[in-house]
């Protein structure tokens, strides 16, 4: 990571009660040579949460809005005007983000998403991995832009689905590697990289969990003598 005598500011934009962030802030925040080169703080939805709860224990700041127009004064909250914030990034943060958020960071705006760009697109999408019987899932981190999970991809990795493995064990592997590449993603962004095209790809529509666990039944079934898969509803 690069070297500097000041710290730069990152903010993470988080859910306070999701698993994504809680195991990601734990992963990242315990490396010692990020923690060197980085101050980090948190924007998160609630008061109440398995993060929040990370962060009191940790003596690390935050800020709770109920909506994302408070973000830009919950940000400027944390800096108390110091300085700019140098990178932002949203991790399982399910709603918009405004342009002059994403704009706002002197390096990069950038986004956690839980599956192997451009694939998979859409929100908490290890539930339909999961029910259609995926061998393989994902992690990638991307530039923030205008739509959602569209921006350049900076790093991405892919790890094994075990058929075994329940919707909370993806998202349990999609987290851990999110972080490792996180670091990366960091590192490669201190040194001007752009990343590369982020087209095409799946988008996964919400479905109903009903719906999902009849996806996985018949998929299971299906697996028995085919490689066809009935897949969930995705555009």
């Amino acid at each position: 990571m690069l070297a500097s005598n000041n710290k730069k500011n990152v903010i993470f934009l988080a859910p306070s009660s999701a698993i994504k962030p809680f195991i990601v802030a734990q992963n990242v925040l315990k490396n010692e040579i990020y923690n060197r080169f980085y101050d980090t703080k948190f924007v998160v939805d609630t008061k109440n949460g398995k993060l929040v709860d990370y962060l009191n224990k940790n003596k690390i700041q935050y800020e709770s809005i109920e909506n994302s127009g408070a973000m830009g004064s919950a940000i400027a909250s944390l800096l108390r005007g110091s300085k700019n914030v140098d990178i932002i990034v949203s991790c399982g943060w399910g709603k918009k983000i405004p342009n002059d958020i994403i704009k706002m960071p002197e390096i990069a705006a950038i986004n956690c998403h839980s599956s192997y760009l451009p694939d998979y697109k859409g929100g908490s999408v290890y539930l339909y991995q999961w029910a259609n019987l995926e061998k393989h899932g994902g992690a990638t981190i991307h530039f923030l832009s205008s739509e959602f999970d569209s921006g350049n991809i900076i790093c991405r990795k892919k790890f094994e689905i075990k058929v075994k493995d329940s919707p909370d064990d993806i998202l349990i592997k999609a987290s851990e590697l999110t972080a490792d590449l996180l670091l990366e993603a960091i590192e490669l962004l201190e040194k001007g990289y752009k990343g590369f095209d982020n087209k095409g790809g799946r988008y996964f529509m919400k479905t109903r969990f009903l719906t999902l666990r009849l996806h996985r039944i018949t998929n299971l079934l299906l697996s028995l003598f085919s490689d066809k898969r009935w897949r969930t509803r995705w555009k």
